[in-house]
């Protein structure tokens, strides 16, 4: 059995409109959820409990008080009942073969995969591009994930979760504790990733993007491997990306974050051609048809 771990914050209106639903449409079965309510003062616990009546494989806990995402994703670690874990992010929205195809994955050999994600641009309600390293995007038997967690729960901490992921696994293929041949990068986009302003990716405040990153190759500076510094040379490009939008007032931020995606397109105008084209882009242009 599979455990989606989905973490929740003042969630209701993503719950219901995002990952829930995307949930729900899974074509593989064999899954329960545990919604990890991280002191939300929200409809959240109502929208949960809603879904619960007609959704049995939902389960939900309650964190009295809110202490961060990492502190929900380690509870949820804590009580996940499934032998292969996957996590889904509350504003975020898988494509129905999500889950089946990246079992596919495991069932080959793999102990983890992750893949790709459109992002989604809510306003101009749009795909605006293509990203990668998103929890959503995680699953893998639990044995690995175990060698993940838990995330450290220092609340200055915020934001960078994915990057500690991120350079955990850079370790571990280091180490041979879980090498690089034991995990899949699958390259089709599998998941919709919302770019909005009560998000993580959505805010368009540079100046924060370049604090996580520093956070980040902090948290990991006495450590290395080939693989973590690549990493690192990636957060520090990205760092000098964000410095430079930050010379920009926040009101045009995301407007230049909009052209970054724009060049993407054309750089990988080859793939992008091929991906609009596909079954992913069709499956994820018809859920946001449906928003």
């Amino acid at each position: 059995m599979i455990t989606v771990i989905i973490p929740a914050h003042n969630g209701a209106k993503f719950l219901d409109r995002f990952s829930l639903p995307s949930l729900a449409e899974q074509s593989l079965a064999d899954w329960e959820a545990l919604v990890v309510d991280d002191g939300s003062t929200d409809e959240t616990e109502t929208v949960v409990k809603r879904w619960q009546r007609k959704e049995p494989r939902l389960r939900y806990l309650r964190q009295p008080e809110n202490h961060g995402l990492a502190a929900a994703l380690n509870t949820g670690v804590l009580a996940a009942r499934g032998d292969i874990i996957a996590f889904l992010e509350q504003d975020d929205i898988w494509l129905p073969e999500k889950l089946n195809r990246q079992i596919d994955r495991l069932n080959a050999g793999f102990q983890l995969t992750d893949c790709r994600f459109f992002f989604y641009d809510p306003i101009r309600h749009r795909l605006q591009g293509l990203g990668g390293g998103n929890f959503s995007t995680l699953i893998g038997r639990r044995q690995a994930v175990e060698m993940l967690f838990p995330l450290p729960e220092d609340k200055s901490l915020l934001g960078i979760e994915d990057g500690i992921i991120a350079g955990r696994l850079a370790l571990l293929g280091a180490d041979q504790s879980l090498q690089g041949s034991k995990v899949c990068h699958m390259t089709e986009p599998l998941v919709i990733v919302s770019r909005h302003h009560d998000s993580l990716s959505g805010q368009g405040e540079a100046t924060s993007y370049i604090a996580r990153y520093q956070a980040a190759a902090d948290f990991f500076a006495s450590e290395k491997s080939t693989a973590l510094d690549k990493l690192k040379r990636f957060w520090q490009r990205q760092k000098r990306a964000n410095r430079f939008l930050s010379l920009f007032p926040p009101s045009l931020q995301m407007n230049l974050r909009d052209i970054k995606f724009r060049l993407q397109r054309i750089r990988l105008t080859r793939e992008w051609k091929i991906i609009k084209n596909g079954p992913e882009h069709r499956a994820a242009r018809r859920i946001i048809d449906k928003l």
